[in-house]
């Protein structure tokens, strides 16, 4: 309860339960929709599994709830990319597939922040209809790119603190067996112990999520299978 509180504390991470809600149900979905079973598909064609029509409802709500988390958000993805690529010299590839998910999303909320102005009426005359189908496709394109460049790293920062989490265990084992104080080094270590599993819970849901958005971007670009 206490980690989806802090999570739901700042828009960011509203924003990322309710991706995660959003493709859950669109995933349900889907495969309602592609099902083999026949008794399934003679159902949904007659539109008789609720559960199905409620799940399409939810990703049609929580798809446009969200504009407003990601209005404007490409300025914010340019700091970043900024401050990423000038912080250090060092060359690795969590720093690549940082700047690289950050360029790819300040496309993708760009593209999206076009997309809904030109579907609310403000940019109609200067994006047609046949081009927003254009700009939805690159705009999902970019969101691939994301995904994927964040699901490799999300699964790198998850090893990373998996070690971290072994060594705190492992250091703390060496102390003795005594009340421990806010002044005491196993004070500290139990500290970081804590911090450092938090972190893991926080990055297993960004693998989550990021597994769901591949596969129903995989589906949206219809690409090969």
């Amino acid at each position: 309860a206490s980690f989806v509180g802090h999570l739901m504390s700042t828009s960011k991470g509203r924003d990322k339960i309710c991706s995660l809600i959003q493709y859950i149900a669109q995933f349900y979905y889907e495969c309602i929709n592609n099902s083999n079973i026949l008794t399934v598909q003679e159902l949904h064609g007659e539109s008789a599994i609720i559960s199905a029509l409620i799940a399409i409802r939810i990703r049609k709500s929580m798809s446009s709830g969200r504009k407003i988390f990601r209005f404007l958000k490409f300025v914010d993805e340019i700091g970043h990319i900024h401050k990423v690529a000038f912080k250090s010299k060092k060359r690795s590839l969590p720093k690549f597939l940082t700047i690289l998910g950050h360029i790819a999303s300040a496309v993708y909320y760009f593209l999206d922040n076009t997309i809904w102005a030109a579907n609310i009426g403000v940019l109609t005359s200067l994006v047609s209809q046949e081009k927003i189908v254009d700009l939805k496709q690159k705009k999902d394109s970019f969101s691939l790119t994301r995904s994927i460049s964040n699901l490799i790293f999300s699964i790198l920062k998850v090893r990373r603190n998996q070690r971290k989490v072994k060594e705190y265990i492992k250091l703390i084992h060496s102390y003795p067996n005594k009340i421990i104080t806010s002044g005491d080094p196993a004070y500290e270590t139990v500290r970081n112990l804590i911090r450092t599993r938090r972190k893991i819970r926080f990055r297993t849901l960004d693998v989550i999520h990021g597994c769901l958005r591949i596969i129903m971007l995989y589906r949206s670009l219809e690409l090969p299978q």
